[in-house]
């Protein structure tokens, strides 16, 4: 556990935050309360979850990056839906509409992601808790997120983005397992690709490493720069959510390997985090590609 560990107070606090500031949202048009009520609902459920973890990352270490990218999310929400709470009183008085944007979809993947989380450490069996709406409908068929992976830097994006639901939709006994893992793979060459070696080394979020490979990058660096192109049309708050929801589903598809290695988990939970893993992707696409636009 690092030096600089999170207090159980400092982490508690971070979520009562959070849920305050979803709570505090002014009513306005009737879908902006609905999306409002949505994300309160979404995160009164979620922290419960990640109180237990909490408690258990204090004796596996490993938990821990969990811990961390939550609370990455959790804080850029609260950023954000206190920036959007002041837009709204105002276009309350004027009486027009303001929808919430991303935050309310990314919050949407956040519930999905803590749903597999609360699967994959067999929560619900051991404590009673309240269940996590499901996640939002996507705006677009699969297809528009496919196509928008025809990216210059890796042309196979699309060929294996495809072959992963052709494994899940087959008959293998292993389908679940083995379409994760080629969806990781996708997962980190998107990231290659919004956030290329030369450009990460030369912009702030960049450090010389000081064991292994000195120009080594780590992927938080690539994740850190690719949220940052988002500024031009996002705000700080969101791009800070978008990151740490990126971080806490890689990190969770992580302790998934670690345990999966020990005891062969079953195949349900392989599932759960390839559809969580895939709404970020499809969170990352929509949100960057609409950054550039």
């Amino acid at each position: 556990m690092p030096e600089d560990r999170l207090t159980e107070e400092e982490y508690n606090l971070a979520f009562k935050e959070v849920i305050a500031a979803a709570a505090r949202l002014p009513d306005s048009h009737a879908t902006t309360t609905k999306d409002a009520s949505y994300m309160h609902h979404v995160l009164s459920t979620s922290y419960p979850i990640y109180s237990i973890l909490y408690q258990r990352a204090q004796e596996d270490t490993s938990i821990y990056p969990i811990i961390t990218s939550s609370l990455q999310f959790v804080r850029g929400v609260t950023g954000e839906l206190k920036r959007l709470a002041i837009r709204l009183e105002k276009i309350i008085l004027e009486d027009l509409w303001f929808p919430l944007g991303p935050v309310v979809m990314i919050t949407s993947s956040f519930g999905n992601v803590t749903d597999s989380a609360s699967d994959l450490f067999d929560l619900q069996r051991t404590s009673k808790l309240e269940p996590i709406p499901s996640p939002l409908p996507r705006r677009f068929e699969r297809k528009f997120y496919k196509n928008h992976l025809h990216l210059p830097g890796d042309p196979s994006l699309v060929e294996r983005y495809d072959q992963i639901w052709q494994i899940y939709n087959g008959t293998s006994a292993d389908r679940n397992r083995t379409s994760l893992l080629i969806l990781r793979q996708v997962f980190d060459d998107l990231l290659c690709s919004f956030a290329p070696d030369d450009r990460v080394r030369t912009s702030v979020f960049w450090k010389l490493k000081k064991k292994g490979k000195p120009d080594q990058i780590f992927l938080s660096e690539r994740i850190e720069y690719t949220v940052s192109l988002l500024l031009f049309k996002y705000s700080n708050e969101l791009s800070i959510s978008l990151a740490g929801l990126v971080k806490l589903i890689i990190n969770l598809h992580e302790s998934f390997i670690r345990m999966d290695v020990q005891d062969n988990l079953d195949e349900v939970k392989a599932k759960n985090i390839l559809l969580a893993m895939d709404n970020v992707l499809k969170d990352l696409i929509e949100i960057v590609l609409a950054a550039e636009h």
